[in-house]
């Protein structure tokens, strides 16, 4: 055998990975030696950064900048994740280039009193780096410092609407466009159901559908509901549930997302103590202040020097349901407003908070103004496969101030009024170690884990198992036909298949044309991750390929080395051992050595 044919192409490919290899360990040291590479794990995650005041010197600014005085300097990096630790110049930036995703802060001048200050302090989790690594830089100290000036001053103007009907005291408010039409209807539906009596504001935005749609007109001719125009251009999607509570002509108002089925009859919500005492009922979300919370709210979060308020150790918010007093809220809801109309929109355009989930609590924390936070953590319903112990939550479900279940938010899959809905909701998922105001290492097991794309292109959510070997798991998963709401979700789809059937043909088509456009990019999406999953594969299916060339090419040249340096050739019967080089070689001179 010519063993050069073989061992040549294994050296050429041996040399190829060892390149391959050293490249790849210079990149990472370059990675993390500029500005893109993330700090060592002992910086980012050390404890003590989550004491650290990130106010700088933003206090000492008490007024808006004017264009005279405001003068951009720089940002300047620091080490160890800590915005007060030692300079990092190799990672300063200019006013108008991106921040790195490194602890640091803003340097700013006052042009009339020449006092520079440090604003905009950051650890290496301040913000959510892949929302603006391309849109924030140190020019924007200046939105961020004055931020919380002018929201100090803000006034909105009053409301569109003011409640002087003694009978329109209370009521509920949804909001409706085309996608969802289905399932309001549902909702004003099931609210009959159950013996809701209660008025209902339906709020449109003209631009998206008209006041005459056909399910609008049964809802008003045969429910007690009102259509309500939102005629602000700017309270679209997330921010028009802030402009109806305020423009509302309820001075109570229950707010009811379009996928939030309720249990029972919410009147009793209106004569809770609880609500009478604080004016306003809020609802806790899953996550609550750690540091992998997907919506990054915790301690060393930007949101807290941007509101100028100090951190709140408390769950995120859910506003799939809200209970407001305007009249007694109406500090609370002037700061809503700003936060949630107001441009520059910082707390969103920066992804401070999703949506506006959070606003609500924020603006009344910010405005000293009372409300209950029902301490009774989420609980989920869905589904629950017993062979493979998989729940798969599709809906949050929150309860009143007593416990009692009080709302099942299907948030996951909507009330679409689709024939083929199916029921989704069959067991209960209920965490029973405590509630809200439990110890910390209790509140610690509470930790939903996020299934995605596991019903076509929704999500299932359920609680993660903590418990340690021996220990007993922190909830209890329960069929739903051994409570009160075995049919509920049921009575729900039949409804919103009862709206949908109420639409004109027009109408008709104008729903099917979204949810094929929703379709078709869903498709898309999982045929760019198949794709992109296949190239994965087969790089690393390469790399692996290479490795085992590179390994089977040593182990053979060091096997055909070693056999030439003990090969015996018998000559005339005189053992004799064959120079390597004849092995290696067919074609070189054989010399023989004699053995002594």
């Amino acid at each position: 055998m010519d063993t050069r044919r073989v061992m040549r192409p294994l050296q050429r490919h041996g040399v190829m990975t060892v390149g391959v290899l050293v490249a790849s360990i210079v990149a990472m040291i370059v990675y993390n030696r500029t500005h893109v590479g993330k700090p060592p794990k002992q910086f980012y995650e050390n404890e003590h950064l989550d004491t650290l005041s990130l106010l700088g010197d933003q206090r000492q600014i008490r007024s808006v900048w004017r264009d005279d005085d405001f003068e951009c300097l720089g940002w300047r990096a620091t080490y160890g994740c800590d915005p007060n630790g030692l300079q990092d110049p190799s990672r300063d930036r200019s006013c108008t280039e991106p921040l790195p995703k490194v602890s640091g802060y803003c340097e700013v001048r006052n042009r009339s009193s020449g006092q520079v200050h440090r604003v905009m302090l950051s650890t290496c989790k301040s913000w959510r780096w892949r929302s603006v690594r391309d849109i924030l830089t140190c020019n924007d100290a200046r939105a961020f410092t004055d931020f919380s000036v002018v929201a100090a001053q803000y006034e909105h103007p009053e409301p569109l609407v003011l409640p002087t009907d003694p009978s329109a005291s209370r009521g509920i408010v949804l909001i409706a466009y085309p996608k969802v039409i289905a399932g309001v209807f549902a909702i004003v539906r099931l609210l009959r159901h159950v013996g809701c009596m209660l008025p209902v504001e339906i709020w449109i935005d003209p631009n998206e559908m008209h006041a005459r749609h056909s399910v609008l007109r049964e809802l008003t001719g045969a429910f007690n509901c009102t259509v309500r125009i939102i005629h602000d251009p700017s309270a679209t999607k997330f921010y028009a549930k802030p402009h109806a509570l305020y423009h509302s002509r309820f001075e109570s108002v229950l707010f009811l997302d379009s996928d939030n089925i309720p249990a029972r009859d919410p009147t009793y919500l209106f004569e809770l103590p609880e609500f009478e005492q604080h004016a306003a009922i809020f609802w806790p979300d899953f996550w609550r202040p750690t540091t992998d919370t997907p919506f990054n709210v915790h301690e060393q979060s930007a949101l807290w020097s941007l509101l100028d308020m100090p951190f709140i150790d408390m769950f995120e918010q859910e506003s799939g349901q809200l209970l407001v007093n305007r009249r007694k809220s109406a500090r609370a809801l002037n700061k809503l407003m700003f936060y949630a109309m107001h441009q520059p929109r910082l707390l969103t355009h920066w992804s401070l908070i999703y949506g506006d989930k959070d606003m609500f609590r924020l603006a009344w924390l910010n405005a000293s103004t009372p409300f209950y936070y029902t301490p009774h953590l989420p609980a989920l319903g869905g589904r629950y496969d017993e062979h493979t112990r998989f729940f798969c939550g599709v809906s949050m479900v929150q309860r009143d101030p007593s416990g009692q279940i009080a709302f099942f938010h299907r948030n996951q899959v909507k009330l679409d009024g689709r024939d083929d809905q199916q029921p989704l909701l069959t067991h209960l998922q209920m965490f029973t170690g405590g509630d809200a105001h439990s110890p910390k290492q209790v509140l610690d097991r509470y930790y939903v884990d996020c299934f995605p794309r596991r019903l076509g292109p929704n999500s299932c959510f359920g609680l993660r198992s903590t418990a340690s070997f021996g220990e007993a798991e922190l909830f209890q998963i329960d069929d739903l036909t051994t409570t009160p709401y075995p049919a509920l979700e049921k009575q729900a789809i039949a409804f919103s298949i009862e709206g949908r059937r109420l639409m004109s043909p027009a109408e008709a088509a104008e729903i099917s044309k979204i949810e094929d456009k929703e379709r078709h990019e869903y498709e898309e999406e999982m045929a760019r991750k198949a794709a992109s999953l296949n190239q994965e594969n087969q790089t690393l299916y390469l790399l692996i390929g290479s490795g085992l060339f590179f390994v089977c090419g040593g182990v053979l040249k060091w096997y055909s080395t070693r056999v030439a340096k003990h090969k015996i050739d018998y000559d005339y019967g005189e053992p004799v051992v064959m120079c390597p080089i004849s092995f290696l070689d067919p074609n070189a001179p054989r010399r023989k050595f004699q053995k002594d």
